[in-house]
């Protein structure tokens, strides 16, 4: 479901199912670091928290290699 909504807001597609795939086991991976990240934020541990954005089906390699 994130996902679709991902798609929708960012206006995402991708070329094949393959590319699809790929993507989303991406975003999952990072949605699931994000999760887990926020509960530790609702624990006390973290002063921050993380959010789905136009970068969450991107690896971190991916990431750098365009933006940094």
């Amino acid at each position: 479901m994130a996902f679709s909504e991902f798609i929708g807001k960012y206006g995402r597609s991708y070329a094949t199912m393959k590319d699809h795939e790929g993507k989303f086991e991406v975003f999952r991976n990072n949605y699931r670091e994000i999760m887990a990240h926020n509960q530790k934020y609702e624990n006390g541990e973290l002063t921050w928290t993380k959010a789905i954005n136009q970068f969450s089906d991107m690896t971190e390699e991916e990431f750098h290699a365009r933006y940094l």
